[in-house]
């Protein structure tokens, strides 16, 4: 790293704050502050200043796949600028103190770079005993626990045991509705935790392809109710009495991934869990994983919607819109966001060639053919009127469970494709070029 260029600038940075402390003379609008080994103010403008340096380093010194620029920021103002200075150092003391600290930078950020364990909670799935899926582990709650327990077992001595152990096994024990997707990450402490969430995001889309309909959506604690979950309303009638309705939720019915794990191997499971674990997708891979993405952000957004009762408060006139009607509007928009991702490749391609492009992947290995051209144009009709006409009266016609079906299919169908292609000696589907070959050539 060559931050030679970058020090005389820091230097005026820290002169400014010797300054300020000895006439003890601080501004009022400071844009950033730390206190610890000394006291460090930036101003609106020396903050840019400092900012612009950081820019350069983060840019020249490719740290943009380590490391967050703000973790590069704090540590580059913790780790060097503060601790190069005190309140009686020269110009020379602190260039040489300057020096000294960058050229131990980069192993001061390495430092930071650890193997973390995750254990991510996850709603709405089941499993009767611990799943081994790659590098990738899924964990029934009482595994999770007893994993738990052994570590503070073999770690007592840095805890106050009592007291930490009772809080623990409660903290625990609300814990007990959750399985747990374990998977270890190299990184900082911000940067594997991002990737551990995103990981594990991207193993519930490639479940959500294999999810019944009967079953409720899943996913990481927080981003979906849990199951059972309870909506308590209080209601006031006319004569001012107090009625407390309690409805519990819909979401009842979790997904058994240890009874559905072997049909799901059956249509390449395993194939999408080996691409899951690469660490570069390919622009077709990438595609295909944008497109299992949105299908399951459509198929995990959950409602309680009877469409009599609906039409009806719609047509009392006492709302403009149904709030149902917008929950239906994202799903069916994020199933055509699925579609897209792997029919649109090039500018201005036509709803004819989407459908034909559509025709040949779900037809693939078929030996009748089924058209879907008239399902995708009511699709491509309410998606229209959803996002440019904000009418969405017609959603009560739309027929969520075939329409998801519909992209589900070309989803896996097109994973099968995938599938024999990289098994093929011949023939490749890696690249746009392949993309286009597979639906000008081969299909």
């Amino acid at each position: 790293m060559n931050f030679e260029k970058y020090i005389d600038d820091i230097i005026q940075l820290i002169e400014v704050n010797i300054n300020r402390l000895n006439n003890m003379d601080f501004p009022t609008n400071i844009a950033y502050h730390i206190s610890s080994v000394n006291y460090f103010d930036l101003t609106f403008d020396e903050y840019q200043k400092l900012n612009s340096i950081i820019d350069e380093i983060y840019v020249e010194n490719e740290l943009s796949n380590k490391f967050p620029k703000n973790f590069i920021f704090d540590k580059l103002v913790s780790e060097v600028i503060v601790k190069s200075y005190d309140l009686t150092s020269t110009t020379y003391d602190i260039k040489l103190n300057l020096k000294q600290r960058f050229q131990r930078f980069m192993e001061i950020l390495n430092e930071e770079i650890k193997d973390y364990a995750y254990f991510i909670p996850i709603s709405g799935i089941y499993v009767e005993e611990k799943i081994i899926l790659n590098s990738i582990s899924i964990y029934p709650f009482q595994d999770f626990k007893n994993e738990i327990l052994k570590y503070f077992d073999d770690n007592k001595d840095k805890f106050d045991e009592e007291e930490y152990f009772e809080y623990l096994i409660e903290e625990l024990n609300r814990l007990n509705e959750y399985c747990f997707v374990k998977l270890t990450v190299n990184g900082t402490q911000e940067t594997s935790r991002d990737i551990a969430l995103n990981k594990v995001n991207e193993l519930l889309s490639i479940f959500s392809l294999y999810k019944p309909h009967y079953c409720n959506g899943f996913g990481i604690m927080g981003n979906v109710l849990p199951l059972n979950s309870q909506i308590t309303n209080y209601v006031f009638d006319s004569n001012d009495k107090l009625k407390i309705l309690n409805n519990v939720s819909v979401r009842n019915r979790f997904f058994n991934l240890s009874e559905s794990l072997n049909h799901m191997k059956g249509y390449n499971l395993d194939y999408l869990i080996n691409l899951l674990n690469k660490e570069e997708f390919s622009y077709v891979e990438n595609k295909l994983f944008n497109a299992i993405g949105w299908y399951y952000q459509s198929v995990k957004t959950e409602f309680i919607f009877k469409s009599d009762i609906t039409e009806v408060s719609m047509n009392s006139g006492v709302y403009h819109e149904h709030y149902n009607y917008f929950k239906l509007g994202i799903k069916l928009i994020n199933l055509i966001s699925s579609l897209e991702s792997l029919l649109i490749f090039n500018k201005d391609t036509s709803l004819d060639t989407r459908k034909k492009r559509f025709n040949n992947v779900v037809n693939y290995k078929c030996d009748d053919f089924l058209d879907c051209s008239e399902y995708l144009n009511e699709f491509y009709k309410l998606r229209h009127d959803i996002v440019h006409s904000n009418k969405k009266f017609n959603l009560l016609k739309f027929n969520l469970e075939k329409n998801t079906n519909l992209i589900n299919m070309f989803i896996i169908k097109f994973i099968e494709i995938k599938f024999d292609f990289d098994n093929s000696y011949d023939k490749s589907l890696d690249s746009k070029d392949d993309l286009v070959r597979l639906y000008d050539r081969y299909l």
